[in-house]
């Protein structure tokens, strides 16, 4: 710095003082950093919060699917069993009714062989004891 006194004389060498202004938080370079990190661990969790949410409603739609078909299998399941149980009946029914049949050319009495031709299918209709799960449909009647 230069300056002059009261006479107007200047002095031929300045005086030299050195001093720093800070820059306010906001402006510091740590703060510029910390304000990304924050933006980008909102994006992140905003991501998250999303896919959770079409995660949630995924498997409700998927719970909802599955949830009826296990009701539309029980139904005809039962269907299929409670005709297989009265179709046995109804066959006892004409057991008891109808006199009995000489042995045909194969040499099996029909009635018989009918009644355990049924007796198998509705055992293969019936569900797993042991684990619940519903039976392989049989896809060909059963043979003696």
């Amino acid at each position: 710095m230069i300056a002059s006194n009261n006479s107007g004389v200047w002095n031929e060498e300045g005086a030299t003082l050195d001093f720093v202004i800070p820059p306010m938080w906001y402006q510091a370079n740590w703060f510029r950093v910390l304000c990304v990190v924050a933006f980008l661990a909102l994006l992140f969790a905003a991501y998250r919060l999303r896919v959770r949410q079409l995660a949630h409603q995924f498997n409700m739609t998927l719970e909802a699917r599955v949830s009826e078909r296990t009701r539309i299998a029980r139904e005809l399941h039962d269907t299929l069993l409670q005709s297989f149980q009265g179709l046995l009946l109804r066959f006892q029914s004409v057991l008891k009714i109808l006199p009995e049949r000489p042995h045909g050319s194969r040499g099996k009495d029909w009635r018989a062989h009918s009644i355990r031709r049924l007796r198998r299918l509705r055992k293969a209709a019936m569900p797993c004891r042991g684990c619940g799960r519903p039976p392989s449909r049989p896809t060909t009647w059963p043979t003696a």
